[in-house]
């Protein structure tokens, strides 16, 4: 009966052993997983941040092309106006 026991006991041991090289593998599997996660949440961040400056400079442009279309719309205006004089001889 001892040497049943013993039997036994080793059956479960090695099983044991094959289950825990399992969980490693698993746990290794899972933890390279969470640093390609890692990975690509970092990625996220940096293209967001990306996209957020575009946006910002996107809007900082717009504004700058209003300004400046304000600004020399009525210089143009009177270009134009002279131009157009010149070409009608004032009529």
């Amino acid at each position: 009966e001892t040497k049943d026991m013993f039997s036994h006991a080793r059956e479960q041991l090695a099983a044991i052993r094959s289950e825990e090289k399992y969980v490693l593998a698993e746990l290794d599997r899972i933890s390279k997983i969470e640093a390609a996660n890692r990975e690509k949440a970092e990625l996220i961040r940096q293209k967001q941040e990306e996209v957020d400056l575009l946006y910002e400079l996107d809007r900082f442009y717009g504004q700058l092309w209003e300004k400046l279309n304000n600004s020399a719309r009525p210089e143009i205006s009177e270009l134009a106006s002279n131009f157009l004089s010149g070409l009608t001889d004032n009529r």
